[in-house]
């Protein structure tokens, strides 16, 4: 089967409709060409385990890892922004984790994502978001 996908009325986004499980090889070697000629390409409707989404993420190339150790001098309000078994993975989220610390942009108000430090030549050039509740647009 064949990748299905679909550019959007506005020109510039590409929205996925083979579920990221069911890729194969040749697929994603597509979905990195949609990403390269696109500014957003979406999935609706997954449900990837941390693991599935690490994995998808990394088949793109290397991705940054959040590395948060064990170690008692980082507070745990800042250790709250991460899943200690998934480094890459950063929490945005209002939702109280079992310390009851909240997340990174833990509020209210509408998260507009953006591009972070466009003329580092290092940083990596692309975001993944993974919407599990609450998102919508």
């Amino acid at each position: 089967m064949a990748l299905e996908y679909e550019v959007l009325e506005n020109g510039w986004t590409t929205q996925v409709h083979t579920p990221i499980q069911d890729l194969t090889e040749n697929d994603k070697r597509d979905v990195l060409d949609l990403m390269i000629r696109n500014t957003c390409v979406i999935w609706k409707g997954q449900n990837l385990t941390k693991q599935e989404e690490l994995d998808f993420c990394g088949s793109f190339g290397k991705y940054d890892f959040a590395h948060v150790p064990d170690d008692d001098s980082i507070p745990p309000e800042r250790k709250a922004l991460f899943y200690p078994d998934y480094a890459g993975i950063l929490r945005v989220t209002g939702r109280k984790n079992e310390d009851a610390h909240a997340g990174h942009f833990a509020h209210d108000d509408e998260l507009e994502w953006q591009c972070t430090h466009p003329s580092d030549p290092y940083r990596k050039p692309t975001v993944s978001l993974y919407a599990v509740e609450g998102s919508k647009g």
